[in-house]
């Protein structure tokens, strides 16, 4: 007695699952690698002022648990949390730096600006001099710069 399922064959033969001809490939979209360079340095310097920005506000957050007003942790944990989140999307773009994708830059330059706009917020509370934000203005400046001129020539019809 022999199993229902042996009488079938066991090589079918290949049918093309494309509605193309077999003698046309399909058409592949090639962005020139020039193009997308300014992942590389655009995810070194997020990853670079994410990390910076992270230990110094992982270290405003523990002392403020202790000393400081409830509104002034809570600014503290969120510019953790955007520094993080800087921290992350520069390498995002490291790991992706091939790919032309837009996720990550734009969330790079987003955080960026969020996080100076609450360290401003931040200064005018607490009444100090802006001379601790010369570091993240330098870094947001040519964030901004690199990322900007990446995209700007990533969107650029060829």
């Amino acid at each position: 007695m022999s199993h229902p399922s042996s009488d079938k064959p066991k090589i079918q033969p290949a049918v093309p699952s494309s509605s193309q001809p077999a003698g046309t490939k399909p058409v592949q979209h090639q962005i020139p690698a020039a193009s997308l360079k300014f992942k590389r340095l655009g995810g070194a310097l997020l990853t670079i002022l994410g990390i910076l920005e992270s230990l110094g506000a992982f270290a405003q957050v523990l002392t403020n648990i202790l000393f400081a007003p409830w509104y002034m942790l809570l600014l503290s944990m969120l510019g953790l949390a955007l520094a993080v989140t800087i921290a992350g999307s520069g390498l995002l773009m490291l790991l992706r730096r091939w790919m032309p994708e837009t996720l990550s830059p734009l969330l790079g330059v987003a955080s960026t600006g969020a996080l100076l706009l609450l360290k401003v917020v931040t200064q005018l509370i607490i009444g100090d001099g802006f001379f601790g934000q010369l570091i993240p203005v330098a870094f947001a400046i040519a964030i901004f710069i690199v990322i900007g001129r990446g995209m700007r020539k990533l969107a650029k019809p060829a």
